[in-house]
């Protein structure tokens, strides 16, 4: 029997581009503080089956890439789902982000 009202699966997108860390000449990069709400947000949809991350970024602070990292993890472990990358250009910090996808 068909049924309109099956459970859908929700997927939020979280869009990371450019420089990782504020540096460069405006000092307009990825930082950990200026995406931590933005994730938070990605994780909070009710229904979610998992979150696609969006990267497109030369490199940049291993420590801000780090510290994103870290905060996806626990997001999605707590919320138990998945996560997946999609990178268009990831630097030298490709490992990091592609490895929180599990």
């Amino acid at each position: 029997m068909f049924s309109f009202f099956k459970k859908k699966k929700i997927v939020p997108i979280i869009r990371l581009s450019g420089v990782i860390g504020n540096i460069g000449k405006f000092k307009q990069g990825i930082d950990f503080s200026s995406q931590q709400d933005l994730i938070k947000k990605a994780f909070s949809v009710k229904k979610i089956s998992a979150v696609a991350i969006s990267i497109n970024s030369p490199g940049g602070s291993p420590v801000q890439s780090h510290l994103i990292y870290s905060y996806i993890r626990n997001m999605a472990k707590k919320k138990k789902s998945k996560s997946s990358s999609f990178c268009r250009r990831c630097g030298s910090f490709r490992w990091i982000f592609n490895s929180m996808c599990r």
